[in-house]
């Protein structure tokens, strides 16, 4: 009865914590330095798109709202199929692209932004719908607030809208990092090696 009573407590914070990010890091680490929309030679800015993304919006199949074969193991709570995402106008001698993909709308809940998605080592400007697992090979990622390596995408609580932000960086090297890296480990690595970084917002509503 003792080691119940020890073990629900634990479990319930547990839940509470899948409940703010899921259903309903802004880490501590290396703070990279402002370089959000530098331009490359050409004059034009450093910018990410997505085709996922309409009018400000997610479209549903890259959330909870996707359809049963977009998830692994239970739709309602880890959907996996990714977003396309396009990175514009990267600054000359960037070698490679760094990507997180949060949710600010958690921190009054837990405290901390959840994290939906980390990648790095990415060779190219341009990622297709599902590359997270369908391209895994091509790049290294980090841990996501379910602890797993790859993407899980948004699942605000029922009636309820977050707003998610991608941020992805021009580094100027590729980075020494293994699948199931931290937050914190990604921002170390790229300290001192980003040229330019900028940032898409994007809604999802349950």
């Amino acid at each position: 009865m003792r080691y119940l009573k020890v073990v629900f407590p634990l479990v319930f914070l547990a839940l509470f914590v899948l409940a703010a990010c899921g259903d309903d890091d802004d880490l501590a680490g290396v703070q990279a330095p402002d370089v959000s929309g530098r331009q490359n030679v050409s004059g034009e800015p450093f910018v990410v798109t997505s085709g996922g993304v309409v009018f400000g919006a997610l479209a549903p199949e890259y959330g909870v709202r996707g359809p049963e074969d977009a998830a692994q193991g239970d739709a309602e709570s880890n959907p996996t199929l990714s977003p396309p995402l396009k990175f514009l106008n990267a600054p000359e001698g960037t070698k490679s692209y760094a990507l997180l993909m949060e949710d600010p709308d958690s921190v009054p809940v837990v405290g901390y932004a959840c994290d939906h998605w980390l990648a790095a080592n990415i060779t190219t400007a341009e990622l297709a719908a599902d590359a997270s697992l369908a391209a895994a090979g091509s790049m290294v990622q980090g841990m996501n607030y379910l602890s797993q390596a790859g993407y899980t995408g948004p699942a605000p609580p029922a009636g309820t809208a977050h707003v998610y932000v991608f941020t992805v960086w021009a580094l100027d090297t590729t980075l020494d990092l293994e699948n199931g890296y931290s937050r914190s480990e990604l921002e170390a690595a790229m300290e001192g090696h980003i040229l330019a970084s900028a940032e898409m917002t994007a809604e999802y509503k349950n």
